[in-house]
């Protein structure tokens, strides 16, 4: 008896060992987190450390091509970012935030639209050239555009919108003056006699505003004029160092300043642009000028067919 309870006490150690065995191999179970992950966290405003006037100069050697002028403009919840010469190009935001996304790296955003600045040495900065329509697109965003407190060296700004439709007389006299005008008609250097009679001096087809100036030239040729913006109503000819300055009124009070000058009398001087102006006479319908009709079978080939070509009367 002693024997079989004996064996039985071994069996149950036995057991009792494999079970503690079995428990320390057993595998941890880790519990399983879900991480969250942010989003990019705005603040209503841009940082004072942004604000300012910002300058930039795209210069082109092609003469036939303006410079772009571009001015950035940042206030505490306001953004504005222009292309002088384009009034088109460019993009106004209010009620602007901010997103940092390192020390001297923002995304603003307006308008459900991003645009990345960094900050630079000397005040500068870079601007995306572009707008992007995510914050993720925008922070990566490498086309950027550097612009400075400081206007760049040259006539910053000569964008031809200011010229178009003015005119600017000559030191030498009234009578000798640039007209301004919309393409194709064209910018002229004129000369008014003591008869009265204008002259064109010099006719150019295109007008373009460049970092050192106004350039003024045909498209046949390299003979461009420049003229130098002096003042804010001075243009200078880098060439020969005439000035010419903007006359306020218009081109009809400006001939009839130089008929004054030289003791004509108030009629229009011949040639210029308004001298259809003075007349609102209508040609009248005459028998001169029969009514026109479009027949197939006419006896001519005109386009414009008239009673005459059949032979017949007003009313037939």
């Amino acid at each position: 008896m002693k024997t079989i309870t004996g064996i039985l006490g071994i069996i149950l150690v036995i057991f009792s060992l494999a079970g503690c065995k079995s428990q320390t191999h057993q595998p941890k179970v880790t519990p399983k987190t879900h991480t969250i992950k942010k989003g990019p966290v705005f603040v209503t405003g841009i940082p004072q450390r942004l604000q300012g006037k910002y300058y930039y100069a795209k210069v082109t050697q092609n003469s036939i091509m303006n410079d772009e002028f571009w001015e950035l403009k940042i206030q505490a919840g306001k953004l504005s970012l222009n292309c002088l010469n384009d009034d088109y190009n460019g993009f106004e935001w209010r009620n602007v935030k901010t997103s940092k996304v390192s020390d001297d790296i923002y995304i603003l955003k307006g308008d459900d639209r991003y645009i990345k600045i960094v900050l630079l040495a000397d005040h500068k900065l870079s601007i995306s050239s572009e707008t992007q329509f995510d914050f993720k697109t925008a922070r990566s965003d490498k086309e950027l555009m550097t612009l400075s407190p400081q206007k760049p060296t040259g006539y910053f700004g000569t964008v031809t919108k200011k010229l178009i439709g003015k005119f600017y007389v000559s030191e030498r006299g009234i009578e000798r003056y640039y007209a301004f005008q919309e393409f194709p008609m064209g910018n002229q250097l004129r000369q008014v006699d003591p008869s009265g009679k204008l002259q064109v001096l010099a006719n150019y087809q295109t007008l373009h505003g460049k970092i050192n100036g106004y350039t003024l030239g045909n498209m046949d040729n390299d003979n461009d004029k420049l003229l130098v913006p002096i003042s804010d109503s001075q243009l200078q000819d880098a060439q020969t160092g005439e000035i010419f300055t903007h006359y306020p009124k218009s081109e009809y009070e400006l001939n009839k300043a130089i008929r004054q000058k030289f003791g004509l009398g108030p009629e229009v001087v011949p040639g210029s642009s308004y001298e259809n102006e003075t007349t609102n006479e209508q040609p009248q319908t005459t028998d001169e000028y029969p009514k026109t009709f479009d027949f197939a079978d006419d006896k001519d080939d005109d386009y414009y067919d008239t009673y005459d070509d059949f032979g017949l009367n007003d009313g037939d």
